[in-house]
């Protein structure tokens, strides 16, 4: 939403189509301060279930509009063989404001400096990022827009 706040458990996660339409959740991300993060869910975690439901190519946008507790399966890719381990997480999502802007740093290559900003999505709160863009504009970097699109 515009105003930022979501009922979430605070981690990105994309769905990956395995074995007989099976659908798994690799997490890309997790918010500073979340459940997630507090429950011990990290990035490149694999999510294979949910409350012991297996996740299919019909039923696996449920995942993300999840509003009760949730114990997640965790696995781990081992090759090319997802591996289920005996870490079992228990999450409840909370309504919370996500920061959209997921990290920013500045690399000095000697002669040149790069900013960098993952940004995961508009809102109406443009503070912080004004903030990061006044940091680059004052370590004298220019700007270029790349962007990248997830399907």
């Amino acid at each position: 939403s515009i105003d930022g706040i979501e009922t979430t458990i605070g981690a990105d996660c994309t769905p990956y189509l395995i074995a007989n339409s099976e659908i798994v959740f690799g997490v890309n991300y997790v918010y500073q301060n979340s459940p997630a993060q507090k429950a011990g869910l990290k990035r490149g975690d694999i999510i294979l279930d949910v409350n012991g439901k297996i996740y299919n190519s019909t039923n696996y946008k449920e995942f993300y509009y999840q509003k009760n507790p949730m114990k997640i399966s965790i696995g781990i890719l081992d090759g090319k063989t997802i591996i289920k381990t005996e870490n079992t997480i228990e999450i409840t999502p909370v309504k919370m404001t996500l920061d959209p802007i997921i990290c920013t740093s500045i690399i000095d290559l000697g002669t040149k400096k790069v900013g960098y900003l993952a940004y995961d999505n508009f809102t109406s709160d443009t503070e912080n990022l004004k903030q990061v863009f006044g940091e680059f504009k004052d370590n004298k970097i220019s700007f270029e827009i790349s962007s990248t699109c997830r399907i």
